[in-house]
């Protein structure tokens, strides 16, 4: 009988390791997942903050490069020199909501190919063209299509 009282209390000992043993288990996981949620919320703070900094720092500077580099681009492409005739010169006058007045003035010209061209030119420039006149026009065309003038020359 001693044999099995002794097997019992064994058997109570072992109970009351496992049983503690699985509180302590419990207890550090507890901790442990708290440690690591505190970590991963903290890293994903920073990658936001990173994120968000990069976004509104670098949308900007981004765009600012890609104006630079396609500015770059249309102020390479070359200068054209072409005969022309001027055959219409024009003005638009505007208005804006305060009362504030604005004129464009442009120009059409037509190429010896038959091709006409208008452009938006400077007041002063539009008094020296009249319809009719000959000779050299200059001009680019941008690689968005838009044109730019540079002059005419009469001969």
């Amino acid at each position: 009988m001693e044999k099995r009282g002794f097997a019992l209390k064994k058997l109570g000992l072992g109970y009351l390791f496992v049983t503690l043993g699985l509180i302590a288990a419990t207890i550090l996981t507890g901790i442990l997942v708290n440690v690591v949620e505190g970590i991963l919320y903290n890293i994903m703070a920073v990658l936001t903050g990173t994120f968000l900094t990069i976004l509104v720092v670098g949308s900007p500077v981004y765009w600012v490069v890609v104006l630079i580099r396609w500015n770059k681009r249309n102020k390479d492409t070359p200068i054209r020199t072409k005969q022309a005739e001027v055959v219409v010169k024009r003005k638009h006058v505007s208005t804006d909501s305060e009362g504030d007045t604005t004129t464009s003035y442009y120009a059409t010209f037509e190429t010896q190919d038959g091709k006409r061209m208008e452009f938006r030119i400077k007041g002063g420039q539009y008094g020296l063209l009249r319809e009719g006149d000959q000779g050299e026009l200059r001009y680019q065309i941008y690689r968005n299509s838009r044109k730019k003038y540079h002059g005419f020359t009469r001969t």
